[in-house]
């Protein structure tokens, strides 16, 4: 039976045009492919967030039983998605399941979609719409993804037929509650 739960987040802050904001590795070496201390600040959050100590997380969100993240490559060499999940795949014990990258999310959906539990994919967020249109056959159009949003999860629901939802992590602080626009004219026109 497919998942009746499936949540995508996009991957933790990145470097930004600002140089006193740049990417770093595990270790606190300079990484331009990599998390800012911000986005693994956000990382970190994010194991708790999905995994609370006692109970479970606020509907609509769930345990994640499945977690996924594209692979880098000499391409997209980005770790961001992988690393934004790894506090939460340390916590949990899940593995992150690897075996799609980037322009492959038919791939991706297909196996989210062949696989039961709750699934949590962390992504590039250009390309989160297009997740969410082979997950639900194009019966759920998701929200335009602002460059400075890192804070929402999408929450597809199975119930009957696809809903989306969007769950806020108000987790650093700046994190906001305000809804992903359904389109990027807000942000096109500066307003």
């Amino acid at each position: 039976m497919p998942p009746s739960t499936i949540m995508l987040i996009r991957h933790g802050e990145k470097p930004t045009r600002d140089p006193s904001v740049f990417g770093v590795d595990k270790t606190g070496r300079e990484d331009e492919d990599d998390l800012s201390v911000r986005g693994w600040q956000r990382a970190g959050a994010l194991a708790r967030f999905f995994l609370p100590r006692a109970g479970a997380p606020v509907p609509p969100l769930a345990v994640p039983t499945r977690l996924y993240a594209p692979d880098p490559t000499a391409k997209r060499p980005s770790k961001r998605a992988l690393h934004t999940l790894g506090p939460l795949a340390h916590l949990s014990g899940i593995a992150r399941d690897t075996r799609f990258h980037v322009g492959e999310e038919a791939d991706l959906a297909a196996a989210v979609l062949s696989a039961t539990g709750v699934a949590l994919v962390a992504w590039e967020h250009r390309r989160i719409a297009d997740i969410v249109a082979h997950l639900t056959a194009g019966a759920v159009t998701a929200p335009f993804w602002p460059e400075d949003r890192f804070d929402v999860v999408i929450v597809l629901d199975r119930a009957p037929g696809w809903r989306l939802t969007q769950a806020f992590q108000m987790l650093l602080p700046g994190d906001t509650d305000n809804p992903l626009p359904a389109t990027g004219e807000d942000e096109e026109n500066g307003t």
